[in-house]
């Protein structure tokens, strides 16, 4: 019940509480069919799909309405001028006698009015009201009706009923005082009588109440209105399944009850008159009531001197305040109207509005209101708020009190979350629908302070995916454009708001504000972004900005219009390579012009051979080039071949041999190859016209007299080649004894002492001969090893040499690993002699090797020697290989190989690419980097094979740049792990552990973690939203914990760590954990993939540089090394020799006379961060430096 001191009475009807019955509620079909009856009966032509209550709303306007009584003073000016939008009478029953007071209004049809009615015959028109009909805003029905009681329900519901088609273009709604119905019987009433609108009054401003003091009034009770807020909430979510707005009645007066205990009821303070206002509106309040304007309560206007009540004559203070309140909650209420609250997480959190709790003076924390929840732990001072969930971006924030008051701790702060209350005011192409209200909540009850004496400093720190914020200037209304500024990586919003006063605004990116005007000049919010095309396909570019309207758009390439490109996007058809360059857009409006960044784009075509490598022949001795002329996009990279097998170092576009011999002899080709495609060239043979070259000397012979041996050449050279054999440098001819003495094979039968002796070969052509290395043929004894091989432990990569040391005349070798012959290959030599050698040792090359010495007496075989290859971790791959090349087959600088797998999927290889991704704070990065992503094949990195990490924690690292989100969806999809299998295969690896997931999102991309399930509900997510600008840096772990158990291993990931925390001993709190579903299948991890995948669902253009592998923290996220000049040595030629050590890359040596002029000496390339340069003596003093590129 509304009550005012006798002086100060005001007159309303009092309502008999007839009974106060338990009503049973339930929910049931019938509601719910009444609630749709109830949407389509009121549905209004311009706003086909919202409720009666919120079309005219949307139409007129969010309503300030001042409760004005018929016998106060009354001054339409002073009414007016404070920014009311409509008076309301506070006429209750039929009172003839007033009805003359309507021309108060104006001429017919006058000042926009709404008017009590206190029962079913005071509803208007009644005595002159009807000329100012078609100016009704709203009937309140009644007032304060105790609707617990079901016969007064049902009167209530009856009236509702017999009048609403009598106003098709008037909110029709009735008042209760907050905690005055319960719930399921306001449910039920809502339901029943189908109002246009619930409203509550709850007056939250008091004093205590003391007999003891004037007017029984007491010290003012300050501190947050809670019990006020927690009323908000509950008639706004009884309102919204019904889809009609709710009212709130605003306190401007002052009362005192002396009945059931008494009650005080003060003048607001201007903070408190404020946030009586805008908290309200912060719950999506769309009609606001001052009660009351003019009455002898009223806190807006002063008594005479002599005490004397005048209404409206004598404005004071908080009359002004509350015009600016006014004149702000109306513009701000051009946007709100079209606005609700986003819908709730569940029906216990109220994710739409989120408290951030505010001290008291003592510095205490003020309490939650009723209705609200603690946030995700005790400590946290906020109710109701995730990260992500409210919103895309809100990361954190921070709250200053930069008044007077409160003894400067900080006081509440309200947020709230909008979303357009139908789609059909923003259109169906906005995602991002989000738009957040901000209130600041403290305030002082002394009537002397300001709202400035309660200001607070509000910054919102948001992800770094956006550029800007468009915010609603509550003095004019006209939305403003505001770039936010990058703060320690997060754009930030800084709000400088008094007490009680609020801002609305929206990410400029996401939907529009609706019935807001844009001004000032043209930000871009979104820039076009670079791309790269395959030649023959078209390119779009496209531009965000937000100003004032009309905007204008011209597309620029390098620097010149493009003709007709005059609209937010751009395409080119049909790109070539004379297309690739810079595009960019001016947006221009009346209040100014701005120009994008550049948008680079690259176009790729596949290499073609314009002119093929061609035959030459020439003279033994000259030097031969082969060229070829190529195109392609990105330059191809060459690979030079002879006779079909990779000529190590053969990497240009044109391949010079020098002083040809006839062993040159044979066919020369290249390879192409580029991201987009390879190509062969044809064969070019190389015809040498000189002597003949031997490729292969005869060998010593050891036989038993009576035996037949052999001797054997081989050589090479143009034309026919001739043979001449010898011995001891006298030529033979074929006889019962020698056989071939003119061929490449000298066979010698049943051998006698006068055949031994030594033997040669005169090779020769038309253009010369050469003669063979001797071979000696002696009588063989037992073969006798006189020094066995020794073993070895080496690391993979490096090369190893085997040695035998026999005796026994004409000895042939075979070496074996595990008992098994081992021929030679690209890695091993030297299997059939003495000395083996392998090279690159891998996993696969450890082992026992023999050695079996056999001649013609007899066979041996030595003692074993093993070699143990150790693989140290960490391992590293900075992807230094030629461009343009598929990753697979490739062999990382820590010997281990990469292979292709998903080689059944349509689509590319993962390549090779120029460039790194630089981390700030970690190990420079040197080499290129990767290109991965969906459609394609993947690439697998298998660790040594048959020691899998099974037991600990092993880590990875690399660095992610998504450079086109194309296929990337809202559910998401993994890029990489860590894989249980090794080698090659056709299938794509479904086992992944400790999986960098990726989804996309508004603005851009979200990170995300799985231990090994391909259940989205097990999925974890970083809240930050990325962009195709971004570098990441990417630390994941896995735990293999309990043996046994297949569902407690555990998966952590780092996600731009703090640079700080690099190569420390432990590892920071990790960004996320991931515990859900199964183990790694096997409990093993033997590989790493990065994925492109068949599925449409990861992004189609990716990056990544410096993969990692170790068993710490530390050993993946190591630190920029010191770059360290350690030892300078003069040799004994006088050379100055250099050494130091720093991260690997490339180092150049400079010299300098006078330390000012500086001259390089020369380069080299380090994979180990260790270098050694040599400068030649010199008279001249030096100064010398180092620096690594």
């Amino acid at each position: 019940m509304k009550s005012l001191p006798a002086q100060w009475f005001l007159r309303h009807p009092a309502l008999t509480c007839i009974s106060n019955s338990n009503a049973i509620f339930g929910w049931s079909r019938g509601f719910a069919l009444t609630a749709a009856t109830l949407l389509l009966a009121f549905a209004q032509p311009a706003h086909a799909q919202l409720s009666k209550g919120n079309s005219i709303l949307v139409d007129r306007g969010l309503q300030v309405m001042g409760l004005v009584q018929p016998d106060d003073g009354f001054n339409l000016n002073t009414f007016s001028n404070a920014n009311y939008s409509a008076l309301i009478w506070a006429w209750a029953y039929s009172e003839p006698a007033s009805w003359n007071l309507m021309s108060r209004l104006g001429a017919a049809p006058g000042f926009p009015w709404a008017r009590w009615a206190g029962d079913e015959s005071a509803v208007p028109p009644l005595g002159g009201e009807a000329p100012y009909m078609s100016q009704l805003q709203m009937v309140q029905l009644g007032d304060e009706w105790f609707l617990d009681d079901e016969v007064i329900r049902d009167r209530a519901v009856n009236w509702f009923d017999s009048i609403r088609e009598d106003f098709p273009n008037t909110i029709l709604y009735m008042n209760n005082y907050g905690g005055q119905v319960n719930d399921a019987n306001l449910f039920d009433f809502a339901a029943r009588a189908q109002p246009d609108m619930l409203c509550f009054d709850t007056y939250p401003f008091r004093s205590v109440y003391d007999e003891n003091e004037p007017n029984s009034t007491g010290p003012a009770i300050g501190g947050p209105p809670t019990t006020w807020y927690s009323e908000l909430r509950r008639y706004r979510d009884i309102a919204r399944p019904f889809s009609i707005p709710f009212g709130s009645y605003n306190q401007v007066f002052a009362a005192v009850e002396t009945w059931d205990g008494g009650r005080v009821y003060r003048h607001p303070s201007p903070s408190e008159l404020r946030v009586n206002m805008f908290a309200a509106l912060a719950f999506n309040a769309k009609v606001l009531i001052d009660y009351t304007y003019n009455s002898g309560a009223s806190s807006l206007f002063d008594r005479t001197p002599e005490g004397h009540w005048t209404g409206d004559g004598l404005p004071n203070a908080l009359y002004a305040e509350k015009t600016d309140a006014n004149l702000r909650a109306r513009n701000l209420g051009k946007a709100l109207v079209r606005l609700k609250p986003i819908d709730e997480a569940t029906g216990s959190w109220t994710t739409s509005v989120m408290f951030n709790r505010g001290q008291n003076s003592a510095g205490d924390l003020n309490a939650i209101p009723i209705n609200f929840y603690a946030g995700p732990s005790t400590a946290n001072p906020y109710t109701d708020w995730v990260s992500g969930r409210n919103d895309p971006y809100l990361v954190n924030w921070t709250v200053t009190n930069t008044g007077n008051r409160n003894n400067g701790y900080p006081g509440d702060v309200i947020v709230s979350w909008f979303k357009p209350l139908d789609e059909s005011f923003d259109g169906p192409d906005h995602s991002d629908q989000v738009y957040m209200m901000v209130v600041n909540g403290l305030t002082d009850p002394e009537p002397s302070s300001t709202a400035a004496d309660c200001a607070q400093q509000i910054k919102l720190n948001f992800a770094n995916t956006f550029k800007a914020v468009e915010i609603i200037n509550p003095l004019t209304g006209n939305v403003e454009v505001q770039e936010l500024p990058v703060v320690n990586n997060r754009r930030q919003l800084t709000l400088n708001l008094n007490g009680g006063d609020a801002a609305l605004f929206k990410f400029a990116t996401g939907a529009p504000f609706v019935g807001a005007n844009v001004v000032g000049a043209p930000v871009i919010l979104q820039d076009p972004a670079s791309r790269t095309n395959l030649a023959g396909t078209d390119a779009t570019f496209s531009i965000l900005a937000a100003g004032a309207s009309p905007m204008s758009f011209q597309w620029r390439f390098n620097g010149v219009n493009i003709s007709g490109a005059t609209t937010t996007s751009y395409t080119r058809v049909n790109v070539q390579s004379a297309d690739a360059g810079n595009y960019t857009v001016a947006v221009t409006n009346d209040s100014g012009s701005v120009t994008s960044i550049i948008a680079k784009l690259t176009v790729q075509a596949p290499p073609q051979i314009i002119t093929e490598p061609q035959s030459q022949t020439v003279s033994a001795g000259a030097d031969v080039s082969f060229n070829v002329v190529t195109s392609g996009s990105p330059t191809p990279a060459y690979q030079w071949r002879y006779n079909g097998a990779n000529i190590p170092g053969a990497t240009g576009s044109s391949y010079t041999l020098l002083n040809v011999q006839s062993s040159d002899t044979g066919d020369y080709s290249v390879f192409l190859s580029n991201v987009v495609g390879s190509v062969p060239s044809a064969d070019a043979t190389l015809t040498v016209n000189g002597p003949p070259s031997i490729t292969s000397q005869p060998k010593e012979g050891g036989v038993l007299l009576g035996q037949d041996t052999s001797f054997s050449v081989t050589a090479v050279g143009t034309g026919s080649l001739t043979y001449q054999w010898r011995k001891d440098n006298f030529d033979l001819s074929d006889d019962s004894t020698f056989s071939g003495t003119t061929s490449s094979v000298l066979t010698i039968a049943n051998v006698q002492n006068s055949e031994l002796g030594t033997y040669t070969v005169q090779v020769g052509n038309t253009f010369g001969n050469v003669i063979s290395a001797p071979a000696a043929l002696v009588i063989a004894t037992q073969p006798v090893i006189e020094q066995q091989p020794e073993s070895r432990t080496e690391n993979a990569g490096t090369t190893v040499t085997f040695n035998v040391v026999a005796s026994g005349g004409g000895l042939g070798y075979q070496w074996r690993r595990a008992g098994s012959n081992i021929f030679d290959n690209e890695n091993i030599a030297g299997t059939t002699t003495d000395t083996v050698t392998l090279s690159t040792i891998l996993r696969s090359d450890a082992g026992s090797y023999t050695v079996v010495v056999t001649n013609a007496a007899g066979t041996v075989t030595s003692a074993a020697a093993t070699l143990t290859v150790v693989y140290p971790l960490p391992w590293r791959d900075s992807f230094n290989y030629s461009t343009g090349e598929n990753i697979g087959g490739k062999l990382s600088p820590n010997f281990l190989p990469w292979a292709d797998v998903g080689t059944g999927v349509t689509g590319p290889f993962i390549t090779v690419v120029p460039g790194n991704l630089a981390i700030d704070g970690l190990q420079a990065s040197f080499g290129n980097s990767i290109q991965f992503g969906s459609p394609g094949k993947s690439a697998r990195l298998s660790f040594p094979t048959g020691t899998p990490f099974n037991s600990g924690t092993v880590y990875k690292s690399f660095a992610l740049k998504v450079a086109d989100l194309t296929g990337a969806t809202a559910g998401g999809g993994f890029i990489a792990g860590f894989n249980n299998s090794v080698g090659t295969q056709a299938g794509e690896p479904t086992v992944v552990a400790t999986r960098v997931n990726l989804r996309a999102v508004t603005g851009g991309f979200n990170i995300g973690l799985a231990k090994s399930s391909s259940t989205g509900a097990d999925w974890v997510w970083d809240s930050r939203v990325f962009t195709t600008s971004d570098t990441i840096f990417i630390v994941g772990s896995y735990t293999f914990t309990t043996v046994g158990n297949t569902t407690d291993d555990i998966a952590k990931m780092w996600i731009n760590p703090d640079p700080a925390d690099f190569a420390t001993l432990n590892p920071p709190s990790p960004s996320l954990t991931a515990t859900a579903g199964n183990d790694i299948n096997a409990n093993q991890i033997a590989s790493y993939v990065f994925f492109r995948r068949s599925a449409g669902n990861i992004p189609a253009v990716m990056f990544a540089d410096d993969l990692r592998i170790g068993t710490t923290w530390a050993s993946v996220t190591p630190t920029l090394a010191p770059l360290r000049m350690e030892s300078v040595a003069v040799l004994e030629n006088g050379d100055f020799l250099l050494n130091g050590s720093g991260d690997p890359g490339n180092y150049v040596m400079e010299a300098s006379a006078d330390l000012i002029n500086w001259t390089d000496l020369n380069s080299q390339f380090s994979t180990d961060g260790t270098f050694e340069f040599t400068d030649p003596a010199s008279n001249l003093q030096q100064y010398y430096r180092v620096r690594l590129e």
